[in-house]
């Protein structure tokens, strides 16, 4: 996935944007009934779309499939988890795509990406936009069209909730809620999995700290925070804590986040501990204290050191958990720590 949390506009593929159509393309569209999405795509040329149209009702299944999972997503985010829906281009300026439908693009990503967010205007600190999907997913690790679309139309559309309520997010929470959106929208979401694996692998760096560079797997994985935190306040919770960030410069997200579950009456301090040991609690070690009800299916955890005994000098980070194997036959145990530190919050297991 590539996300564009950027503020500035970009051009639409129609327009020449940095995934466009071009002169060989011939260009059509599909209202979904309700007329919540109209779906562009190429019928012939160089992003020419997935066209097999298997039940003849002269609609392109994948057009099709794209449309309405798309507005179930939608009214999924809306009417269930009570977020702010995707700003279309009308409720900030005319219309772009032709209607004042929301507009989705179909476009041949080449293996570079397979779906983004893209912005169209910004007014009073949020922004519209649309979004710009794989043509046909040949050549990519989805097992069918619907899984990716399932995929690609979550993650993305609740980009647009985000921007409906800011125009600065950090991508460590922009992603990571995105993907936890896919969750939501998908309980068995393999795509929310694998991220959720990859954050068990680098448990050690700061939730709010991902690696410089471009948009790394980590921001992604902290979708198992987000669902760690909805599982013990509620899938409402969501719709909250992005009205507590309505208007937040993206460098004090962190501390918006603190304040709002303070209020919630789950601090850092209380459910952060908590976290770190259902995140132990993962395979292989599922069922030896309360974790996720998918615990079997991630993990492992990632450990700093195993042995006997264990003598560490370590370097602690903020919003982060550092595990060690001490392999103890039984009977006394002694832990110390050189000079204490009030913040760090040490338990053995």
């Amino acid at each position: 996935m590539l996300t564009l949390l950027a503020l500035a506009a970009m051009a639409r593929p129609t327009d020449g944007g940095q995934f466009s159509y071009d002169s060989t393309d011939v260009l059509a569209h599909w209202d979904e009934p309700s007329g919540l999405i109209r779906v562009h795509y190429s019928t012939s040329g160089t992003n020419q779309a997935d066209l097999t149209d298997a039940d003849d009702d002269g609609v392109p299944d994948y057009v099709a499939i794209v449309g309405l999972t798309a507005v179930e997503a939608w009214h999924l985010f809306a009417d269930d988890l009570g977020v702010r829906s995707p700003l279309r281009e009308t409720d900030l300026g005319s219309a772009i795509g032709g209607s004042e439908a929301f507009d989705v693009y179909l476009v041949d990503f080449g293996g570079n990406a397979d779906g983004h967010f893209g912005v169209d205007r910004c007014s009073g600190g949020v922004c519209s936009g649309y979004l710009v999907i794989e043509n046909d997913f040949q050549g990519y690790g989805y097992s069918s069209l619907q899984e990716a679309a399932d995929v690609l139309t979550s993650h993305e559309l609740f980009h647009g909730v985000q921007y409906a309520y800011t125009d600065s997010m950090p991508n460590w929470f922009a992603e990571g809620t995105a993907v936890w959106a896919e969750k939501r929208f998908d309980e068995a979401s393999w795509d929310f999995m694998r991220f959720a694996d990859a954050y068990l692998e680098d448990v050690g760096r700061s939730l709010d700290r991902p690696p410089t560079g471009p948009v790394p797997a980590f921001a992604y994985a902290t979708c198992l925070y987000w669902d760690f935190l909805t599982i013990r306040l509620g899938n409402d919770a969501m719709a909250d804590l992005m009205l507590a960030l309505e208007g937040i410069p993206d460098d004090q997200v962190i501390d918006a986040i603190d304040v709002f579950l303070e209020d919630a009456g789950d601090p850092f301090d209380a459910n952060w501990p908590v976290f770190a040991s259902w995140n132990l609690a993962t395979w292989p070690r599922n069922g030896l204290a309360p974790s996720y009800d998918y615990a079997a299916d991630i993990g492992p955890i990632a450990e700093e050191a195993e042995g006997p005994s264990l003598d560490e000098d370590h370097r602690f980070y903020p919003l982060a958990s550092s595990y060690f194997h001490l392999v103890h036959p039984g009977g006394p145990l002694w832990f110390g720590i050189e000079e204490g530190v009030p913040e760090l919050v040490f338990a053995v297991q």
